[in-house]
This record gives C-alpha cells, sequence and structure tokens, in this order.
C-alpha cells in the first residue's frame, strides 16, 4: 500500500520522499547512469511545452451582438478590440475615426462576455494557455476610450470576474484598455489616479495566481505611489511587495523589445520612469510573473544600428537570463525584420557570464532559434543515480526563466505507477538540483522505470524535457 509523499528542501538538494515499506531495504542498488549523451540537452524547439516562448496573437473584435467564440490553441496570446463599447473620448489629442468606436459608452452586453467566456471554456478543452490584452482599437487611432472613465473601470471589473473564474488558462493579463493597440500610451487616462483604479479593478477580478502585466515603468511606479530611487530600494531588500502585496502579481509587456537602446521608449529616465538597467534590476526580481511581448518593428537599415547586438558594448543574452524573457508573440513572424536579424547572428562563448548554464551545445546556433527555445523554462536531466531503494534525478534549467504553473510527475514501472509532486515553479535559470526520490515499495528493484511530467491542471498539459536521447514515447526513461 502507497503512503502519502513529503516533499522537503535542504540546500540545493530537494528530497522527494515517497512512500514506502520495508522491502525497499532490500540489496542496494547500483545501477548509476553515468554522464552520457542521454544527459545532454537535444537542441529540439519544445515548441509543445505549455506557457513559455512563441505566443502568436491576432486581434479580436467584440460587438454588442453576434459575437462567435474563439478557438485558441496551445500558447498563445489572446487580444479583444472593444471599441464598439465606447464613444471615444476627446480630452486628448486627436480624435478617433468613427469606425474605431461604437458610438456611446456603454456596458459589455451579454453576448460579448458570453463570447469571452465560451471562448475560455474552448481553450480550456484544448489544454490552451493564454496571455490576454483588451483595447478600444488595435490600430494606432487615439482617443478611443470612454469619456466616462467609470464605463471604462465597469469593463474591466466585468472582464475580469470572467478571466478570474479561468486561472488555469490565463496566465497572465496585459493591463492594455488605454491607447494605441492597448499599449497604455498617448491617452488621457495616464496619471496615478487612472493607473490605480484600473489596476485595482484588474487585481480585484482575477485569480490570486493570474499575473498583471503593464507597458512601461511609470505605471508600476504610480501604482505603488514611489519615486524609482525609492521603489528599487525596496525592492533589493526584498520589502516592495511586502508593505503593497498587489505588487507580487505585477509585471511590465515590452511591445517595443530590442528596437532601440531604449526599446522605443519603455526605458528612460525619470523619477517615476526607469532606465533600462533599472528595469532588468526589476525584471530580475520577477520570479513568479512572465515578461515578454513582441520584438519592435523596424527598418531593415535600422537593425545593425542597435546597440544591444553589439557584443564590445553589450551583452543581450546575459539580459535575456537576467529579465526572464518567457514569450514573444512575433519570434516567428515571417519577414519581420528584427527577427530575422536576430537570425543572422549566432550564439558563441563570447556571450558568456558568469551564472550562465553551460551552453555549449548550442554555440554556432542562430540567436533567433536560441531565443525561441530558451524562452521561459527549459529542463535538462543531468544525471540519475540509484542506490538502496532510492533515485537521485539532476535536473538543469537551462531557460532564461521559470515555470510558472504548478508542475508534478507519475513515475511508471512496468504495470505499476505512482504520484511523484516534482514542482520545479522554483528551479532558476542557470540552477541545477538534486532531487531525492524514495521508491515504492511496490516497484521492482530493477528493471524499467519511468517518468511523465505534466502541469498540474485540469487539462495536465504535458512537459518534455530537452533530452531527446532518453524518450521512449510520452516518457523519459530513467533506468
Amino acid at each position: 500500500m502507497m503512503h502519502g509523499m513529503r516533499l522537503l528542501l535542504a540546500g540545493a538538494t530537494l528530497a522527494l520522499a515517497v512512500g514506502a515499506s520495508a522491502a525497499d531495504n532490500t540489496a542496494a542498488e547500483a545501477s548509476v547512469i553515468g554522464a552520457d549523451s542521454r544527459f545532454r540537452d537535444g537542441c529540439s524547439a519544445l515548441d509543445e511545452n505549455p506557457a513559455r516562448g512563441a505566443a502568436p496573437g491576432t486581434w479580436h473584435v467584440l460587438r454588442p451582438s453576434g459575437n462567435e467564440p474563439g478557438y485558441p490553441q496551445g500558447f498563445c496570446s489572446w487580444l479583444w478590440n472593444i471599441g464598439a463599447f465606447s464613444a471615444g473620448n476627446e480630452l486628448y489629442k486627436g480624435n478617433p475615426r468613427p469606425s474605431c468606436v461604437g458610438g456611446a459608452d456603454i456596458p459589455l452586453t451579454d453576448d460579448a462576455l458570453a463570447a469571452v467566456s465560451n471562448t475560455l471554456v474552448n481553450a480550456r478543452a484544448a489544454g490552451a494557455i493564454m496571455i490576454v490584452r483588451f483595447g478600444y482599437t488595435s490600430g494606432s487611432e487615439t482617443g478611443t476610450e470612454p469619456a466616462d472613465f467609470s464605463v471604462l473601470v465597469g469593463h474591466v471589473r466585468a472582464l475580469g470576474a470572467i478571466l478570474g473564474a479561468f486561472p488555469d488558462v490565463v496566465l497572465s493579463v496585459e493591463c492594455g484598455m488605454t491607447g494605441p493597440w492597448g499599449e497604455m500610451h498617448s491617452t488621457y487616462y495616464r496619471e496615478p489616479e487612472h493607473i490605480r483604479a484600473i489596476g485595482d479593478a484588474w487585481l480585484e477580478t482575477l485569480a490570486p495566481q493570474t499575473s498583471l502585466l503593464v507597458r512601461y515603468p511609470k505605471w508600476v511606479l504610480d501604482y505603488a505611489d514611489k519615486d524609482v530611487d525609492e521603489f528599487l530600494a525596496s525592492v533589493a531588500d526584498n520589502t516592495y511587495y511586502k508593505v503593497q502585496p498587489a505588487q507580487r502579481r505585477i509585471g511590465i509587456f515590452n511591445d517595443g523589445y530590442l528596437g532601440t537602446d531604449a526599446d522605443y521608449g519603455t526605458w528612460r529616465r525619470h523619477s517615476r520612469w526607469m532606465v533600462r538597467e533599472q528595469g532588468v534590476v526589476y525584471l530580475e526580481a520577477r520570479r513568479n510573473v512572465p515578461y515578454g511581448g513582441e520584438l519592435a518593428h523596424i527598418k531593415p537599415e535600422e537593425c545593425e544600428a542597435v546597440p544591444l547586438f553589439d557584443l564590445s558594448k553589450f551583452n543581450i543574452v546575459q539580459e535575456f537570463y537576467r529579465t526572464h524573457l518567457s514569450y514573444l508573440r512575433n519570434i516567428d513572424t515571417r519577414h519581420h525584420n528584427l527577427a530575422e536579424f536576430i537570425g543572422t547572428l549566432r550564439l558563441t562563448h563570447d556571450y558568456d557570464f558568469t551564472g550562465m548554464p553551460n551552453l555549449s551545445e548550442w554555440y554556432g546556433t542562430d540567436l533567433r532559434t536560441f531565443v525561441r527555445t530558451h524562452m521561459g523554462y527549459r529542463f535538462v536531466i543531468r544525471g540519475v543515480e540509484f542506490s538502496c531503494g532510492t533515485m537521485e534525478l539532476a535536473v538543469e534549467n537551462t531557460g532564461f526563466g521559470h515555470l510558472l504553473i504548478k508542475s508534478a510527475a507519475t513515475l511508471s514501472s512496468g504495470a505499476k505507477s505512482a504520484p511523484l509532486p516534482l514542482d520545479l515553479r522554483t528551479l532558476r535559470p542557470g540552477e541545477t538540483r538534486k532531487y531525492r526520490v524514495t521508491l515504492p515499495g511496490e516497484f521492482p528493484s530493477s528493471g524499467p522505470l519511468s517518468m511523465r511530467l505534466r502541469l498540474d491542471t485540469p487539462a495536465g498539459q504535458p512537459i518534455r524535457f530537452a533530452n531527446d536521447a532518453m524518450y521512449e514515447g510520452d516518457a523519459v526513461r530513467l533506468r
């Protein structure tokens, strides 16, 4: 009979004790797997791994009636245009084109809300995980937000209540709502009172485990009501979220990524803003929220002029790791100038830095492929040892970021199986840990032993290790 499992953390070794019987105390096992090809990174894309990597997205229009639900697949961005529920706002320079808004500040209709809910139902059924955004225009128009700010806040609360029922589907919400493309700039609603009202409406209605990403550091600082130096001091001593717990769930999305050394205004010098290095320090502390967005749209001749790709001035790979880059919408977009330029660069030892995982297996790979395959988490089994009824599993995270959803595993030996609470969320980029498992007494002392790792969600989306040579079907063979 199998007993419960306990999870113990001691130093860099995590002990997973799977309840065992006295039958474990048989002759010592000596099946030690040495450092062979099985423990190397197979350099495969791992595109099927959930909640990391390329997150393609398009805009979907919601209308007062006649809405159809969407059918999200995989890891994706889902962006909704709700301009039909706004009369536009003449308080900001420039008026919206008449076709961009619906003509009245009205609540979201039951039909529109049902389309949102049913889209999430479809996503759950398909095992999809989403980055979500809403805005009043999917273009460059300004002044598309409702003139009545309370209507905008009401839209957020109505939408947040629906999204909040799908924490296994909605990984994060890009705050959106204001400005062109919902990017939170070029808008009348940019004052601290607007920022806090919109942020509170999202955070009070979304599930506690769902993060909220804002477009600029200004939103982070204004929501905290702190200047940059004071705020970063609280980040350094790890108190910024203790005084304001909501800060634990707030991060940044970057839709001007790598277009200039300031990511097209994402970073700037101001008391209520952050320069690039300050932003990197802030993001380095954000281990439980995703960071990503879109590569900037720039001309081909502008790409080589971006100093971020000049290794004599900057190590962009080090920044990928420090900021825990986890998703990009357009890394796979064909004929995207910046994405294609990144594809002309090669990863070499010149990008190495202190604390970087051993990436020698990737030297010579184009940087676009390297980014695609390392956004978010990337787990590599570096060794397995068996002795006296126990197994010690060494796992390295070579990805830029973290696993953001709880995971669990199943061990199988012949017809017997046992659950294993292998939660890898705390395995940091570049870190290797040893997980020690006492094998169940029902398992034979020799013979095949395999493992499947999945998200601990209703869909149980599988997570594949990077060890191609260890796989048999959908399971990694440990013995």
